[in-house]
């Protein structure tokens, strides 16, 4: 009698995200010989079974860690040969942008943003002029969402812009 050789498969490398925006992140890895297709796993739970070696997943919430992992498969014999589970790979989401609102007073402005999901601090600049550079005001914690700059020249124009910043 003639014995067909069991086919093992080796597992997924090199996952790696190409691309990363507030609701979705572009999951790509190298080819593995014989695979016929892939399964893409988010968080142990499997959400899509690709024939490429890239996959974009979306509708994603902003500021959000999630772990993904890639089972490549074969067929052989009319069954369904899987290899290993990729090593995980655990990457967030960008943050959404802060929504500001800048009242200006006697010589000075009010800044008041809204509550960034998965922000770990936000980090206030101001310029003086619209192709001046930066300057660092603060670092403020996550459940601050205002800040007033005093001292400032009356009659002049100031710019300022609130970063999120997740570590």
């Amino acid at each position: 009698s003639y014995v067909i050789p069991k086919l093992k498969l080796n597992e997924v490398s090199n996952l790696k995200t190409s691309s990363i925006t507030t609701n979705s992140i572009k999951l790509s890895w190298n080819k593995v010989k014989d695979a016929k297709g892939y399964e893409v796993y988010q968080n142990g739970k499997k959400i899509k079974t690709v024939t490429g070696t890239s996959y974009t997943v979306s509708k994603l919430k902003a500021g959000t860690t999630y772990k993904f992992n890639i089972k490549p498969y074969t067929k052989s014999s009319n069954k369904t040969v899987y290899g290993n589970k990729s090593m995980t790979l655990t990457t967030t989401t960008k943050a959404k942008a802060v929504s500001l609102k800048v009242t200006s007073g006697k010589k000075k402005a009010t800044l008041k943003w809204g509550k960034v999901t998965g922000a770990t601090n936000y980090k206030v600049y101001y310029k003086t002029s619209s192709k001046g550079k930066w300057k660092l005001l603060k670092t403020a914690s996550n459940k601050t969402t205002s800040y007033s700059k005093t001292k400032l020249s009356s009659k002049k124009t100031y710019w300022f812009k609130v970063d999120t910043v997740r570590k």
